[in-house]
C-alpha cells in the first residue's frame, strides 16, 4: 500500500515549499519552466517508493530524476540502489552519471556493491557507473565467487562493454590476471572493432513482446555459443602442443579468432536486430 495508508511515514505533507515541492518548483523556475501540478505529481509518482522519514535527506536527489523515470524503470529500484550504496553524495553520483545503474546496484546488498566499487576507485565516475549500468555483468562481478577484486581492476577497462558471457569466458579459460586484458586485446585485433562488440559487447535489444524476447534468448544463446567454441578452441589447441604460456594462449586466441571471424560475422548479421 502506498504512504497514505502508512501512519507515521511521509506523507503529501512533506511535500511543502521546504521540501520536495519546493525543489520541484526551485528547478523548473531555474529552468525557465512554468510550475504546473508539479509538487502534486511528484508525490504521485513516488509515494509507493518512500516509507521512512531518512529519506527526506535524499529529496534533492529525487528532484533531478524526471518523473516518467519511476514509471518507466521503477521507483523501488531507484530507492532501493540509494539504500544499497547508502551515502547521499554517492547515490547523486549514480543518477547524475547513469541512473541505468540503479536496475543493478539495487539487487546487490550492501557488501557485495561496496567490494565492486572500491574495486574501481581508480576508475572516473563515468567509467564507474557505465560499469553497473551493464546490469549482468555488474551482478556477475558481485555473485562470482572466482572473480576478486585485482581482477576486476585488471578488468576495468573492458567492464563496461563486455557482456556476461564474454565476462564467463575469461574465467573459464582461467586466465592469469596480467593475460585477461591481454586477451581482449588480441581478441579486438584479431576480430575487428566491430565484430568484437558484436561477440564480446553488449547485446542488442531486440524490442517489447514475447516473440521479440524469444529472439533476444535465441541471440544470447547464440553468442554464449560462439564463445564457449572459442574457448573450446584454444584448450584444444594448447592441449595439442601442450603449453600454456601467456603468449601461446593469445597466439591461439588470434588463430581462432581469425578462422572463424566470417563465419561469426555472417551468423551475427542474420541474428541481429533490423536496424
Amino acid at each position: 500500500m502506498g504512504l497514505r495508508a502508512r501512519a507515521g511515514r511521509i506523507s503529501p505533507a512533506a511535500f511543502d515549499d521546504q521540501s520536495c515541492a519546493g525543489l520541484v518548483r526551485a528547478r523548473r523556475t531555474a529552468s525557465g519552466l512554468p510550475p504546473p501540478d508539479a509538487a502534486s505529481r511528484y508525490y504521485a509518482a513516488v509515494r509507493d517508493t518512500l516509507d521512512f522519514a531518512w529519506q527526506l535527506r535524499f529529496f534533492p536527489i529525487y528532484v533531478e530524476i524526471p518523473i516518467e523515470l519511476f514509471a518507466t524503470m521503477g521507483g523501488e529500484e531507484i530507492v532501493k540502489a540509494q539504500q544499497v550504496i547508502g551515502d547521499a553524495v554517492e547515490a547523486r553520483g549514480m543518477v547524475e552519471t547513469n541512473l541505468l545503474a540503479a536496475e543493478s546496484v539495487s539487487r546487490m546488498n550492501p557488501e557485495a556493491f561496496r567490494m565492486v566499487s572500491d574495486a574501481l576507485a581508480q576508475a572516473d565516475t563515468r567509467q564507474n557507473w557505465d560499469i553497473f549500468a551493464n546490469k549482468l555483468t555488474a551482478l556477475a562481478l558481485a555473485k562470482d565467487k572466482r572473480i576478486s577484486k585485482a581482477d576486476i581492476v585488471a578488468l576495468a577497462d573492458y567492464l563496461h562493454l563486455l557482456n556476461v558471457h564474454a565476462l564467463r569466458v575469461i574465467f573459464d579459460l582461467q586466465l592469469a590476471r596480467e593475460q585477461m586484458a591481454r586477451f581482449l586485446a588480441t581478441a579486438t585485433a584479431a576480430q575487428g572493432r566491430e565484430l568484437f562488440l558484436a561477440v564480446f559487447g553488449p547485446l542488442p535489444c531486440f524490442g517489447a513482446g514475447e516473440a521479440a524476447a524469444q529472439r533476444q534468448r535465441s541471440y544470447a544463446n547464440d553468442i554464449e555459443t560462439a564463445l564457449r567454441c572459442l574457448v573450446a578452441g584454444i584448450k584444444e589447441l594448447t592441449a595439442r602442443f601442450k603449453r600454456d604460456a601467456p603468449e601461446f594462449v593469445s597466439d591461439c586466441l588470434k588463430l581462432v579468432c581469425e578462422a572463424r571471424r566470417d563465419g561469426v560475422a555472417a551468423e551475427i548479421r542474420n541474428l541481429a536486430p533490423a536496424g
